[in-house]
């Protein structure tokens, strides 16, 4: 038993939970959305996004970032032109899951009619953001076990 422990230390494993998953980040505004900042953080911690090319809308991504596994805190937040808009959850990560986490600027519930999507949550956005009237800011994902051969 001592040598498994040994084993088990040397080697950086845990014999108890505590696993991780990746998530992935998209982050999605439109064309009025230019020159805003965006933030998305996962577990207290801000995500890298890098900006896409697009025909006119914003859109920004992340590698997938590990998360631990248990209730993770999700934010995104949008900032400029002297006002903030945050939209929060809690998302329950799964050891060894895979997830898609999408932060969309829009004006209805983006999973109506989503196959695979998790669940969403929104928050009003501020009208100095300058983004169009009616458009909310949403947070929705979608996960499964990684390995799975899933297409959304």
């Amino acid at each position: 038993m001592r040598v498994l422990a040994l084993a088990v230390l040397l080697s950086g494993c845990s014999l108890v939970g505590g696993g991780s998953a990746e998530v992935g980040v998209l982050v999605a505004l439109p064309a009025a959305g230019t020159g805003l900042d965006v933030e998305v953080t996962l577990d207290r911690r801000a995500v890298p996004l890098t900006p896409l090319p697009t025909t006119g809308d914003v859109t920004l991504f992340a590698q997938p970032v590990s998360a631990k596994a248990g209730p993770t805190p999700v934010a995104c937040t949008v900032s400029g032109r002297g006002a903030a808009s945050a939209v929060t959850t809690t998302l329950d990560v799964q050891e060894d899951w895979t997830y898609s986490l999408r932060c969309v600027a829009q004006p209805t519930d983006p999973t109506d009619g989503c196959f695979g999507c998790s669940a969403s949550t929104s928050a009003a956005l501020d009208p100095a953001l300058g983004l169009p009237e009616g458009d909310r800011l949403w947070l929705y994902w979608t996960g499964s076990p990684e390995g799975t051969d899933v297409l959304y």
